[in-house]
């Protein structure tokens, strides 16, 4: 497996493994971006999946399955690939992959 993959298996995880799924993403564009998974897409690699792709909404929308009252789509999805490290607020580790 890819680097990018292996770390996205970790995130998953750890979201698992967590009863809040409150995070905040560093991306490489320097954006930082504080939120709720609620959501990912997942892909295979070599037979083992990975998470290509995380939707994130605000904690007030985290109940809305990520889509508002007149059936849009709230929040913003991610791509594994442009995130340097996520923090999980619930125990304030981080998992970087950056490198």
């Amino acid at each position: 497996m890819l680097k990018k993959e292996e770390s996205s298996v970790n995130i998953f995880q750890k979201f698992l493994g967590l009863a809040h799924s409150n995070v905040e993403v560093y991306l490489k564009n320097g954006r930082i971006i504080h939120g709720v998974i609620i959501d990912f897409c997942l892909e295979f690699h070599q037979g083992q999946p990975y998470v290509t792709t995380w939707h994130l909404v605000d904690e007030n929308e985290k109940m809305t399955l990520g889509v508002n009252i007149v059936g849009q789509l709230c929040g913003e999805f991610v791509k594994t690939k442009d995130i340097i490290k996520i923090k999980f607020l619930q125990d304030q580790s981080f998992i970087n992959l950056s490198k």
